[in-house]
């Protein structure tokens, strides 16, 4: 949540999603090494890889492969050659949407080995935001209506799912887990709940806001930000309210939930990711940039990824190796995302889809 890019909407981005053509084509593999700039060859144009120099001395992030796939939305990692994907399902006729019609999107599971995409579960409706429990047993998502969403749940084969929302009350990328059997969202009124298996749901906080994003629970506390920008925690106990930082945009706190990676809008067209602490004090600057997001914290917590571009022409996916405070570049050519970035269990490989011409496009890129 609250990974949107500066100067467009969320709903923007997902009518921009829904309008554009999603057949599927032949995917598109690429190898890069690591020494200097390289142009690799894709099916609808090149794609620019970058090297640090750093890299050749502190070894501390290096590029291995690049995957391209055209045709589908890469959501989440299954296993190694697994991706849990969207894509059109024209067993089904088309679906009206805000400007037009579209094939119903649904949840797919595709081998990257294989080339094949397994149907989950089929129906005339948009799916969002599908993401796997850690155990990958269960399927969180948000079944899209006209611009609302319904929060479920389901098993990973796609037989049993249940609803963790009242109908239409959140917002389509809303909603992540907070371990095997509960998720947490935050509803279009500004109410957090936190929803198990079963469907049973606890109201955690009404924040009395309405459009609230970054919505995590971190021992007793719930955090949040407002439409203006204000980081905020609600303590569950002393239900006492803190104001912590004002004008961040985007919030992912480290996988131990002992530090948090804010990015921070200092003025216009200048933003900052920086490191802090569990009360938004700043403890190291990371980068820099006319606008930071998708931020995403690799699990074994030594790298932060993120896109980032600059009126200098600084722009692209970056890896932060958050024990040196030093970034790498990975490639210049991919500077917008229809969702935050995903990073495997191994920490070796990041999923993230962005829209072509054509449709969706999903990337793969793997680190030595």
């Amino acid at each position: 949540m609250g990974w949107f890019p500066k100067g467009m909407s969320g709903l923007a981005l997902v009518s921009l999603a829904f309008l554009t053509g999603c057949s599927m084509e032949r995917l598109s593999e690429t190898e890069a090494s690591t020494t200097g700039r390289q142009e690799i060859a894709t099916p609808s144009g090149t794609m620019t890889v970058k090297d640090s120099p750093r890299h050749h001395v502190y070894n501390e992030v290096a590029l291995r492969k690049i995957m391209r796939y055209e045709g589908f939305h890469g959501m989440d990692f299954h296993s190694e050659n697994q991706l849990l994907i969207r894509q059109d399902n024209k067993d089904y006729p088309p679906i009206p949407v805000e400007d037009g019609e579209i094939y119903p999107r649904n949840l797919y599971l595709y081998h990257t080995v294989k080339k094949e995409a397994k149907l989950i579960y089929g129906a005339p409706e948009i799916h969002c935001n599908a993401q796997y429990s850690p155990d990958k047993r269960h399927i969180y998502y948000v079944q899209n209506t006209e611009e609302t969403g319904t929060a479920y749940i389901m098993d990973h084969e796609g037989k049993k799912r249940v609803p963790v929302s009242e109908k239409g009350r959140v917002h389509v990328f809303s909603g992540h887990w907070l371990n095997n059997e509960e998720v947490l969202y935050a509803t279009f009124s500004g109410e957090i709940y936190r929803a198990d298996l079963s469907g049973k749901k606890q109201l955690l906080v009404k924040t009395g806001k309405s459009s609230i994003k970054n919505t995590y629970l971190i021992n007793d506390w719930v955090y949040y930000t407002t439409i203006d920008g204000e980081l905020v925690a609600y303590n569950l106990k002393t239900k006492q309210t803190k104001g912590l930082k004002k004008n961040v945009v985007w919030v992912a706190p480290s996988p131990d939930q002992k530090w948090l990676a804010l990015v921070v809008n200092e003025a216009d067209s200048h933003m900052t990711l920086m490191l802090t602490d569990l009360q938004g004090r700043s403890k190291a600057k990371l980068n820099e940039a006319s606008e930071i997001h998708g931020v995403s914290w690799s699990p074994d917590q030594t790298k932060l990824s993120y896109i980032l571009s600059s009126q200098d022409a600084k722009q692209g996916l970056f890896v932060t190796d958050v024990r040196s405070n030093r970034a790498v570049q990975l490639t210049a050519d991919v500077y917008h995302l229809i969702a935050p970035i995903k990073w495997d269990a191994a920490s070796k490989n990041m999923l993230l889809s962005t829209v072509g011409e054509k449709g969706f496009v999903t990337y793969v890129f793997s680190l030595k």
